[in-house]
């Protein structure tokens, strides 16, 4: 997380996330949504996918919602 634009630009890191859902899945990717609990005592939802790249390596992508709210 520290590489990602939410630790370059906000300083901030991912300490666990909580109430993990599987939103869907397939053979190439799955999708989840859960409570990412961030290194300034803040909870925030989070949505987030793992899939395989044109390579079939396995990546992930993730969004945190409500930082700017």
């Amino acid at each position: 997380m520290e590489q990602a634009p939410i630790g370059k630009v906000l300083g901030l890191s991912l300490i666990k996330i909580t109430n993990i859902q599987q939103l869907s899945f397939n053979k190439k990717e799955r999708r989840c949504s859960g409570t990412a609990l961030l290194s300034n005592a803040n909870k925030y939802r989070i949505t987030y996918k793992f899939y395989l790249d044109e390579q079939n390596d396995v990546m992930v992508q993730a969004q945190i919602h409500g930082l700017f709210e």
